[in-house]
């Protein structure tokens, strides 16, 4: 049992090692309490897209047009046409 312990205590120093540690933050993060967000998106990626890879606005009231969209709760995928040509979006 020992020498069980000893070789998982090994490895799990040997994965500190490996793994890398993320210390910078960007120019562009807005802390918040504990945590943070960016407010522009990483370099060469792109915003959200349907299934066939056109870009999507989001369906939005005119009271909420230009404003951030949260996306990360179960409505989201109600403002995001995710299926060209089905409005009710569907899965």
């Amino acid at each position: 049992m020992r020498f069980r312990t000893a070789v998982v205590a090994a490895a799990m120093m040997a994965a500190a090692l490996v793994v890398p540690v993320v210390t910078a933050s960007p120019a562009n993060a807005v802390t918040v309490g504990a945590g943070s967000y960016a407010t522009t998106r990483p370099a060469g990626t792109v915003g959200p897209s349907n299934n066939a890879g056109a870009a999507v606005t989001p369906k939005v009231t005119s009271r909420m047009a230009g404003r951030a969209v949260p996306t990360n709760d179960w409505w989201s995928s109600l403002v995001f046409q995710r299926f060209p040509g089905n409005p009710s979006t569907g899965r």
